[in-house]
């Protein structure tokens, strides 16, 4: 993209300057020294000076064009993304037709949870290539979101089409029993959230989730400075089956992957709350850390939030190494491994809050949402690697369950 740009503004340096006639090597490599030292907004400002005096030269607007994006890259990748989001909305103020700066717009806003601008853009995007395979996926997952699901189902329809099997059929069915759940369950609605609910049998549970979900919101906001950019969308299920299709995980009791769902089979008030403020928690980071929280913080965190209890080990020394507690894949793995897992987790946020304040989870969602890998936000923050962590909260682990031991001890002491 560098060589597009540095062959393009000769262009535009000869259109504002006509009568100077510079070597094409020498302003190819002056604008390398622009572009080394991030001179970007000098580059746009150069190329407008341009466009007044030939407002309708095409060339010179994509080259502007070209350098907004590869400026918003830059700060992607530097880990400003709502540095990049104006950027690329003055770009398309051009209206080049370039279909790749509207994706990796609706990928921003997707990122930071703003569906509504996300789908915007990517409709836009699918003007110029309306049959392009990841476009139409992206779309369908948005739209299924916003429970917009004739398009979600139409995106999935146009995608398989000419194909001799239907690859999506598992999505597309999916999407068809969802639509039937919001027609036929009943609703209540509590801001920012729709809960969706069976019948009149499931009200007061519903009730229940209405009320933790709208403490649990107002707690994150005050303390991440979480707002929702949509509705969150909550599904009761009244059974195992309907509740777990297509998800694997047999003894989850909530799921959160786009949309919240519970399985509201007991009438257990307290369970209800914490596992839908458990199931908030993740659309939270997920939302705030543009898809870039560790399991160990979107799990420990979760558990943290909604007051939930989290078991005991048999030894400390059987922590898992920290690198595994990143991917959520951990799940996959024996129920002894997933265990450990949720309580070492659960532990490192205990950890760090006991010792550093609620602040640091602050400082740690902002670091990812720079784009930071975990290892290296932790040891900006606390000048712990990994390693010293593990043995940190081991330790920390450790004392806590002597404390607990201590004081069954002296409960069940003789009087």
């Amino acid at each position: 993209m560098n060589r597009t740009i540095g062959l393009a503004l000769i262009i535009i340096s000869l259109m504002i300057a006509p009568s100077a006639e510079p070597q094409s090597n020498d302003f190819i490599e002056h604008n390398q020294t622009f572009l080394s030292n991030d001179k970007y907004e000098s580059l746009i400002e150069a190329g407008k000076r341009a466009l007044i005096t030939h407002p309708n030269n095409s060339e010179i607007k994509h080259t502007i064009e070209m350098i907004y994006i590869e400026y918003a890259l830059k700060l992607k990748k530097d880990g400003y993304p709502e540095l990049a989001i104006p950027l690329l909305e003055r770009a398309s103020e051009l209206n080049t037709g370039n279909e790749t700066l509207h994706t990796l717009l609706a990928l921003l806003y997707y990122a930071q949870g703003d569906l509504f601008n996300a789908k915007k853009e990517i409709n836009i995007a699918l003007i110029y290539k309306s049959n392009d395979p990841a476009l139409l996926r992206l779309s369908a997952k948005i739209n299924g979101l916003l429970e917009d699901y004739d398009q979600a189902i139409d995106n999935y329809i146009t995608l398989n089409t000419g194909l001799t099997k239907t690859i999506d059929a598992d999505k597309i069915e999916r999407l068809k029993k969802e639509k039937q759940i919001v027609t036929d369950y009943k609703k209540i609605s509590a801001h920012p959230f729709v809960i969706y609910y069976p019948d009149e049998s499931y009200e007061e549970r519903a009730q229940w989730v209405s009320e933790a979900l709208v403490d649990g919101y107002l707690r994150l906001e005050s303390w991440l400075g979480f707002t929702a950019q949509h509705e969150i969308v909550v599904y009761l299920f009244p059974t195992r089956q309907t509740f777990l299709e297509p998800h694997a995980l047999k003894y989850a009791i909530g799921i959160y992957d786009g949309k919240i769902r519970l399985l509201v089979n007991h009438n257990n008030e307290i369970a209800l709350r914490q596992t839908a403020v458990h199931e908030l928690t993740h659309h939270a980071l997920s939302s705030l850390t543009c898809r870039n929280t560790p399991f160990w913080l979107n799990e420990g965190l979760a558990q943290y939030t909604a007051c939930e209890s989290a078991g005991e080990i048999s030894e400390a020394n059987d922590f898992l190494q920290y690198e595994n507690l990143e991917n959520p894949e951990i799940c996959t793995m024996s129920f002894d491994t997933v265990r450990i897992a949720y309580i070492q987790s659960y532990y490192t946020i205990d950890y760090l809050i006991t010792n550093y304040g609620h602040g640091i989870i602050v400082d740690l969602v902002n670091g990812l949402k720079r784009g930071a890998d975990p290892e290296s936000v932790i040891e900006d923050i606390t000048l712990l690697n990994y390693d010293d962590m593990r043995a940190e909260v081991s330790n920390f682990y450790s004392t806590a369950q002597k404390r607990v031991i201590g004081r069954k001890t002296a409960e069940n002491r003789p009087a």
